[in-house]
């Protein structure tokens, strides 16, 4: 008798690369439109909403504390204080270089698009880096937190990454009632840093303590 093989499932595409590569696509998408000038009419509508007539109020005064506390200088130190904390936790260097290397292609990746976009802020100013898409604060912010929580956990939980996007969404809103950034822009830098944390999550970072171990194994079979 001929058994009966059972059906082969479809292999699915884990949760991070589908991610990553939506992540990818909608930014580039999204790049086009705002080098065209196709979002602008987008742009002044939500600007108009968050800071109407370019009025200061009481609102810009208590989100600039979190445009402040929570800037590219501070998401940055997070994510090398994680990585030197990781590092010698590990005893290994792999975790600090990890971080390094996330940091500065977040950096990287920002300033050639600010450059290539070149687009001015809602106040008609440019940055020192070339202009205000993306947002450099968006962008680095997911990086910082994202990759703080790859390092310092073997295994992350929801919760942890609901906490992330819920930071990451009071600072663009943040930025939206400072004026600092339009709406795309803000869009922009949240798609840029998930498109840089969500492939590097996929990065084993546990080596250094498979390879201690798999020496340690050798060693005792050795002795043994």
């Amino acid at each position: 008798m001929t058994g009966v093989r059972a059906p082969v499932r479809p292999t699915r595409l884990p949760t991070r690369v589908v991610s990553a590569l939506l992540s990818t696509v909608a930014f580039t998408v999204l790049s086009i439109l705002v080098a065209s000038g196709a979002t602008q009419g987008l742009d002044d509508a939500v600007r108009q909403q968050f800071r109407p007539n370019d009025v200061w109020s009481t609102n810009q005064l208590i989100f600039g504390n979190v445009v402040d506390g929570l800037g590219p200088p501070v998401a940055l130190g997070i994510l090398l204080l994680s990585g030197a904390v990781a590092s010698w936790r590990r005893r290994g260097s792999g975790p600090l270089i990890y971080v390094v290397v996330l940091g500065a292609t977040a950096v990287i990746l920002t300033a050639v698009t600010k450059m290539s976009v070149h687009r001015a802020d809602p106040h008609g100013g440019l940055s020192i880096q070339g202009g205000a898409y993306p947002s450099g604060h968006m962008v680095l912010l997911l990086v910082g937190l994202g990759g703080a929580i790859l390092v310092l956990r073997s295994r992350s939980r929801w919760w942890e990454w609901l906490l992330v996007a819920l930071i990451e969404v009071l600072m663009g809103i943040s930025l939206l009632f400072l004026a600092m950034h339009w709406f795309t822009d803000v869009i922009g830098g949240a798609l840029l840093g998930l498109m840089i944390v969500a492939p590097a999550s996929l990065v084993s970072l546990r080596w250094g303590r498979s390879a201690r171990n798999r020496a340690g194994l050798g060693r005792s079979g050795e002795l043994s």
